[in-house]
Parts: structure tokens; C-alpha cells; sequence
């Protein structure tokens, strides 16, 4: 039996094996960059897929009491961060923070990616890096997860096709066992987004994540992995002038 990516395998439940070294093909010409499960996890390995130039910026998607956001600022240019959160009121914000842009009241995803309102001011043509960390709780069943995967990723080909935007990283960074069990992988390519790498998260260096999955398997290993996806549209050919389509229904507020 062939083994495929380590963290969060596509065959989920129904693999015995603990990935350890192998990688998988995304397509005929693209190949994965996926890093053992015992690899040292280091920031580099996350900050690597950040933009770097001072024109082009980071969007840290639906970010509760801007917990992520509070550790990038100390690591990354402050001024090429943009944070979203769904919390109405805004609260003091730190010195080293002061220089993020931070988008407060915006309901992940519809008001954060296909929104065209006027509170909705990302700057969509400078982003480079989409970060978005999931948050899963007991009140969330299985279904209604692979539902909101599902629509994130859908909203977002919208947006990119509908902007020509290029070579956009979207990373989202989850357990390894969560993704495997909801078959993240599966739901992306349905939106014509592919696995370019898995790389390890470092909670020491960008922030504990909340997400614990238990493992009955004492072969596998649960662990925090940043999956970095990007989207490989479609051909003219096989859906005609889609582009422009999309275009118009996103900012004709059809949508």
C-alpha cells in the first residue's frame, strides 16, 4: 500500500500507517512540500510562504481577541498585517500592534471575502497570504465543519478568480488528525485549490492553537500543521468566460 502526505493523510480514518517521510503530487507538474512528523517545528517554515515586499500584505481571517495577530506583529512588518474579527466592540490594542490594520465586525466568511460593503476595506489586489485558524468546539458537529471548510474555500476562488489575483497562499493551520478527519484536502479541490506544502506549526513562536483531537491509534501522531494551499483555475476551455462572470456578480452584489 502506498503511503501519501504525512500530516492529515487523504484516506483519513480508514489509513494504518504514520506518515513519516513521503509527499504528494498535487498535479502532473506540482509537487508538495511536506515535512516529516518528527521535524523540529521552527517559525521560518511559516514565514517563508509571507510576502516580502512592503507593498504587498498579509490577511489574518477571523482572528478572536486578535490572538494570532498580537504574535506576528513581533515577527513580521506590522504595517503589511491585516486582521479581521467578528467582535463588535474594539478594544485597546497594544503598542506593538498599533501599526495592523484590524477590521472589526466582520462575520467569517461572507462579510470577510465576498463582502463588497463599505466597513469591508481589505485591500484584496495587495494580498499575498491568507491565514485562517479554524476555531472548533463540542457545540460543532462534523457536518457542520466540513460545511464551513467547504465555504471558505468556495468564497475564496470567488474572489481571486473574480480579481485575477496571483499566486495567493492560503495557509490554514489546524490538527493534523481534524484535517485528515474532515478531508480538508478533498474540499479544497472542489475549488480548484491544491496542497503545496504541510509544514509544522511553532505555538512557541505565533501562539498556542486550540484544537486538541485524541487519537486512538498510538502509531499516529496529533500535532498543530499549517497546510499551504493554491489555486489552479480552471481552463476557458472547459468553463468559457467564467472570469468575468464571477466578476460581475462579486461587485455587482449578486452574490
Amino acid at each position: 500500500m502506498s503511503r501519501t502526505s504525512l500530516q492529515g493523510c487523504r484516506y483519513a480514518d480508514s489509513c494504518f500507517y504514520s506518515h513519516d517521510a513521503d509527499s504528494i503530487t498535487i498535479s502532473s507538474s506540482q509537487s508538495s512540500l511536506c515535512l516529516p512528523e518528527d521535524e523540529d517545528v521552527s517559525k521560518e517554515f511559516l514565514l517563508q510562504f509571507f510576502p516580502s515586499s512592503s507593498d504587498e500584505c498579509v490577511l489574518l481571517l477571523d482572528d478572536i481577541k486578535l490572538h494570532f495577530s498580537s504574535y506576528f506583529a513581533q515577527l513580521y512588518n506590522r504595517s503589511s498585517i491585516i486582521s479581521t474579527t467578528s467582535e463588535t466592540d474594539p478594544f485597546p490594542i497594544d503598542s506593538p500592534m498599533k501599526s495592523i490594520k484590524v477590521l472589526w465586525g466582520l462575520s467569517h466568511p461572507c462579510e470577510t471575502i465576498i463582502s463588497t460593503e463599505a466597513n469591508n476595506l481589505i485591500p484584496w489586489s495587495k494580498v499575498k497570504c491568507v491565514l485562517w485558524f479554524p476555531r472548533f468546539g463540542p457545540e460543532y458537529g462534523e457536518g457542520h465543519l466540513k460545511k464551513l471548510v467547504q465555504t471558505f474555500f468556495s468564497y475564496l476562488a470567488i474572489r481571486i478568480l473574480a480579481d485575477d489575483l496571483k499566486e495567493v497562499h492560503v495557509i490554514l493551520t489546524m490538527n493534523n488528525m481534524r484535517f485528515s478527519n474532515l478531508e480538508v484536502e478533498k474540499l479544497a479541490r472542489e475549488s480548484f485549490f491544491f496542497l503545496k506544502a504541510s509544514v509544522g506549526f511553532d505555538e512557541s513562536s505565533f501562539g498556542e492553537l486550540f484544537d486538541e483531537v485524541t487519537t486512538k491509534k498510538s502509531m499516529l501522531v496529533s500535532k498543530p500543521i499549517s497546510y499551504v494551499f493554491e489555486l489552479y483555475p480552471p481552463s476557458d476551455i472547459q468553463f468559457g468566460d467564467f472570469k468575468a462572470l464571477l466578476c460581475q456578480q462579486l461587485h455587482g452584489d449578486k452574490l
